[in-house]
């Protein structure tokens, strides 16, 4: 504890400070890609709803013509 104290007041750097400021670069990074993620999956999930559209009505299509 004593060693605590004597580091803050010799003026030294506080190594807590130094890795605070590391967490908030990669918490910045991690948010970026929490978005990008979130993005790439709505895109996927757009085209994949487009394309099971797509099929259902190719689906019921041909078997009109089978039907008949």
């Amino acid at each position: 504890m004593g060693l605590l104290i004597f580091r803050s007041a010799s003026g030294e750097r506080d190594p807590i400070t130094d890795q605070v400021k590391d967490s908030k670069k990669v918490t910045d990074q991690v948010k970026q890609w929490r978005a990008m993620g979130l993005g790439g999956l709505g895109v996927v999930g757009i085209a994949s709803t487009a394309l099971g559209i797509s099929l259902a009505s190719s689906i019921e299509w041909i078997s009109r013509l089978f039907h008949k």
